[in-house]
């Protein structure tokens, strides 16, 4: 990997890790992050360009020439390339994640959300998995198709272990 993307994705997970600092009950100067002198990627296609980003809390608040404020946090992102995080429509990231939930392994490709079950397989019940990742929050954002195979092998061989001989019969007789 060269240094550039690696500067670059380490910027970006930087940014994520940005999280607010607790409110005392009376109106505090939100600290933020000011990125600096980036290349930023809006994600509309448009080119490049250089610019500033503010970031407070977990939320991008403001993008152009900007000054840093006096609490601001100021990252100089000269010669690096700030862009939205990526979406892995098709990953096994998934499984995994309730012992490595730092998600090294996609957080350091710069994405930042993934989708699990296209193949059919998917944890089951579903709201089992997500309420484990609601106690032991995840690295990237996930989400999820309900796995056919899974939900079919759930239903399924329950029912049919009886019938077993029957239905093998009639699968190889379908092959011959």
């Amino acid at each position: 990997m060269s240094r550039r993307l690696t500067a670059t994705i380490s910027l970006l997970v930087s940014v994520a890790a940005c999280g607010r600092s607790p409110s005392s009950g009376a109106t505090p100067v939100q600290a933020g992050v000011l990125i600096t002198n980036a290349t930023v990627i809006d994600g509309t296609g448009s080119p490049g360009r250089r610019a500033s980003v503010r970031v407070e809390g977990d939320r991008i608040v403001a993008v152009g020439d900007l000054q840093p404020a006096s609490t601001d946090r100021v990252i100089d992102a000269t010669g690096l390339v700030l862009a939205p995080g990526f979406i892995d429509t098709h990953t096994h990231a998934d499984d995994g994640l309730d012992t490595h939930p730092e998600a090294l392994a996609v957080v350091s490709q710069g994405i930042t959300t993934i989708i699990g079950g296209q193949d059919g397989g998917s944890p089951l019940p579903l709201s089992t998995y997500f309420a484990a990742l609601e106690k032991q929050p995840a690295a990237v954002n996930v989400g999820m198709y309900v796995g056919h195979g899974s939900v079919r092998d759930s239903a399924y061989y329950s029912i049919v272990r009886a019938e077993w001989p029957e239905v093998r019969q009639r699968l190889e007789a379908a092959l011959t």
